[in-house]
Formats: structure tokens, sequence, C-alpha cells
């Protein structure tokens, strides 16, 4: 089965939205953690999109602990690999950047257990910089805040959300902000 989780006017506008800079992506290749997921799928996407224009390719790892049957793994450019990014010691791909976009997908997994969500957000996290380094890939991290925002009040055992994060993509800064 085929299945598409993406929106075409959605990646007709993220594409549009960055012809101006594809010749910074001509022939790079990209890490791709939680490629089965929302956002992967919307990257792999959207690269893929990309290279309809491109001479020298775009090459994307994917890598997450499950795929379905998206059609996206099954273009030339992308390497499907199914790895647990909490416990990988190499890959043998050099990317120019990474894009990590993997979590815990399960909103009752990370409220029953949040200090095992938020030590696999961490591990993964961490043997992902430690690849770019290695690489010296350019690395890029996103997180759902509601995600955060569940991890706190579960943790600290709040009634209201104690944080409301504000991610500065100019900057690259995360700050948190104390509610009210």
């Amino acid at each position: 089965m085929n299945e598409k989780y993406y929106l075409n006017s959605d990646i007709k506008e993220i594409v549009n939205n960055l012809n101006k800079f594809s010749k910074y992506f001509e022939g790079k290749k990209f890490l791709i953690s939680g490629a089965n997921g929302f956002l992967g799928k919307y990257f792999i996407k959207s690269l893929i999109t990309i290279n309809q224009n491109l001479k020298k390719k775009i090459k994307i790892l994917a890598i997450d602990i499950k795929f379905d049957n998206s059609e996206i793994y099954s273009d030339k450019n992308v390497i499907k690999k199914k790895l647990d990014i909490n416990k990988f010691k190499k890959i043998k791909f050099k990317s120019n950047y990474v894009l990590h976009a993997a979590g815990i997908p399960s909103p009752k997994h990370y409220y029953n257990k949040p200090i095992d969500a938020i030590f696999t957000s961490i591990t993964a996290t961490k043997n992902l910089l430690e690849y770019s380094k290695e690489n010296k890939s350019k690395f890029i991290f996103f997180v759902v805040v509601k995600y955060m925002e569940i991890l706190m009040l579960k943790i600290f055992q709040r009634k209201k959300p104690i944080m409301e994060m504000y991610h500065a993509l100019r900057t690259g800064r995360v700050m948190m902000k104390e509610k009210e």
C-alpha cells in the first residue's frame, strides 16, 4: 500500500520558499532522523521535489526504527535504514546536514514514563551531535513543543504548564519563560 502523509500544497509552498536556496543543496547529503514521522516525511518529500530541478542530486539517508510503505522511500536518492539512534555506533554515510526530528511518537508513553522519554531524546540527540561533529555536518534539531510541555507537567506535578518555549530559528537559541 502506498500511503501519503503530506499535502501536495504544503510541499509546493515549502519548495517555492526554498527555491532561492536550492543552489546550496545541490549535491549535498542529508541524514534525517525520525524519517518515518510527520516532520521527517515532509523533509524527505520536499528534498525529493527540490531534486527535480538540480543537476547534482541531493542524497538522503532516512533513519528510523520502523518504516511504512510511503512512496518517498522508493526514490533513488533516498536510502532507508532501520536504526535505533539511541544505540548506533557508526553510520557509514558522510552527511553535510543532519535534520534531527526523531522522538517518542506516543503521548501515552511520554506521559506515563517521562524520564524514559527525556533520556531517549537526550541520548539520541547526543549520538547525532557526535556524528555531526565527526562528519563536520550542520546539525538542525526539531522538537514538538507540546511533547516538552507534557513532560514538564508530569515531572513537576503541576496542574498548569510551567513553561512556554520559543524557538528563534534565526539565532538557533531556545528561550524558556516561566508562565505567570
